[in-house]
């Protein structure tokens, strides 16, 4: 832009990537996400080690593949190389129980990078709708697999107690599966109630800057 020697204004028009809602003052309506940005396992989520052999779900890269869902950030991986040989490679990354009451068209999306060789395991997201008792598989992957996946899940509509889990379950030698980006329930993204403030924090006696002030309200 050439604003010449004086002061422009232009109204931009800005849109959200609705497929990862993380934009500030919007959320998705209903449900559980999961961005794995901060490379730890999310508050009320789980990772089951079917075999207790321990070989599972992780969160800090081991092995330095860097992000390959498309997403960014942090993401979980389950990574054969991390274990060697032999092994089961058995574990889930386990979403916490959702209320999908008030749901009439449930979703999981998520981002991934599935690497199979010989690209013949077996990885399945799988859905609960009694808190964990049982499990059906809504996705089966067996081919390398990258990118944004979307999966209706009709059967958990109006459900009360709503589980998701992604369940690596091979023999002897594969790669990886990078999950990155979870979004379970209702796929709106949409603004919240409230807004954003902007502005600068000043001393009144100098005028300057206050570096690191934390601004906060009373108001209900």
């Amino acid at each position: 832009v050439d604003a010449g020697g004086g002061d422009i204004t232009l109204d931009v028009d800005l849109t959200i990537d609705a497929a990862l809602c993380k934009a500030g003052g919007y959320e998705f309506r209903h449900g559980v996400d999961a961005s794995f940005d901060d490379m730890r396992l999310p508050r009320g989520w789980s990772v089951v080690d079917h075999e207790n052999e321990g070989e599972f779900w992780r969160f800090d890269d081991p092995l330095l593949r860097t992000n390959n869902t498309g997403g960014r950030g942090g993401f979980a991986i389950t990574d054969y190389l991390v274990y060697g040989f032999p092994g089961s490679r058995n574990s889930s990354l386990v979403s916490p129980v959702m209320d999908l009451s008030d749901v009439a068209d449930p979703t999981i999306s998520y981002r991934t990078d599935y690497f199979p060789q010989p690209a013949d395991r077996v990885v399945d997201v799988e859905l609960s709708v009694d808190g964990g008792a049982t499990w059906a598989s809504v996705e089966h992957l067996a081919q390398p697999t990258n990118g944004a996946r979307s999966i209706p899940i009709p059967q958990a509509a109006g459900e009360p107690d709503v589980q998701a889990r992604w369940h690596w379950q091979t023999v002897d030698f594969s790669n990886w599966w990078q999950v990155d980006d979870v979004h379970i329930g209702e796929p709106e993204c949409a603004p919240v109630d409230g807004g954003l403030v902007v502005g600068h924090v000043l001393d009144a006696n100098t005028g300057d800057g206050v570096n690191g002030a934390t601004v906060s309200s009373d108001a209900r």
